[in-house]
């Protein structure tokens, strides 16, 4: 069975444990004998919890129901009707765009990242303070006079400006990171610090319980986190799509390369 899903390993294992913790499913059995109204409730109940507690947005959201049209069928065919136009609006009335943080407890991951090491703290900080994407950090220009942060060939190629005119404090702080990450880049290319430490001091700083349930790994220390075992060349092979298994049932998984949009 092969479908084309990008970006949707974290909703199965969301999902999966959402089954898990909230209604005690732990078994295929027990999926299986759920009656259809149940069945609908349960993923109903599903949508509210990640809208409602996980303050997810709208776009994330939407994902979700992407993702469980094309895992639940082979399993139930009959929550084919539960995907209907009124039903997925209902389910993606999330939090609108950018009026969500990147992590669930912003200030408790950057004092753990603190502890590891300051560059890493100072990445994190500068994605906050201008909402940059991560491969965009190392592009990052100061323009002092206009008080402005300048972003030159960001997404889709464009340059990018965030105005800091009228918050003085936050962008006191911009230039304080900069100097701490730029002192780092005399040693190591950005790249490096990204890839070989910045994930990792991510990954462990957000294994504190108090302070994220959301983190976005790229999908290669994913695969290599969740002990998927690839080959140099399997992985080559494989770049395309992975495999994703719920219950006992597996679908083919289009592998986003990139890793997802910071959300």
């Amino acid at each position: 069975m092969r479908h084309k899903i990008i970006n949707k390993p974290p909703v199965v294992s969301k999902f999966a444990d959402y089954l898990k913790k909230e209604h005690k499913l732990k078994y295929e059995k027990d999926f299986i004998q759920l009656s259809k109204e149940k069945l609908f409730d349960l993923v109903d109940k599903y949508f509210e919890y990640q809208r409602n507690v996980k303050k997810l947005s709208e776009s994330t959201l939407e994902k979700h129901i992407s993702v469980l049209n094309k895992i639940l069928p082979p399993v139930r065919p009959e929550t084919r009707e539960f995907f209907t136009p009124d039903n997925r609006a209902k389910w993606r009335d999330g939090v609108a765009k950018l009026e969500g943080d990147r992590y669930n407890n912003p200030d408790k991951i950057v004092e753990n990242l603190k502890n590891i090491g300051e560059v890493y703290e100072a990445i994190a900080q500068l994605q906050r303070l201008t909402d940059a994407r991560i491969g965009d950090v190392n592009r990052m220009q100061i323009d002092e006079e206009n008080q402005r942060v300048y972003f030159p060939r960001s997404k889709g190629g464009r340059d990018r400006y965030v105005y800091f005119e009228h918050f003085k404090e936050d962008f006191e702080k911009v230039k304080h990171y900069k100097e701490v990450l730029d002192k780092a880049l005399e040693e190591k290319s950005f790249s490096d610090i990204r890839k070989n430490e910045y994930y990792r001091a991510l990954e462990h700083a957000c294994e504190k319980p108090e302070s994220l349930i959301m983190v976005h790994i790229p999908l290669d220390m994913r695969l290599y986190r969740e002990g998927t075992k690839l080959s140099h060349n399997s992985r080559k092979k494989n770049k395309k799509t992975i495999t994703v298994r719920f219950l006992k049932t597996e679908v083919k998984v289009k592998a986003n390369r990139k890793g997802p949009k910071q959300c």
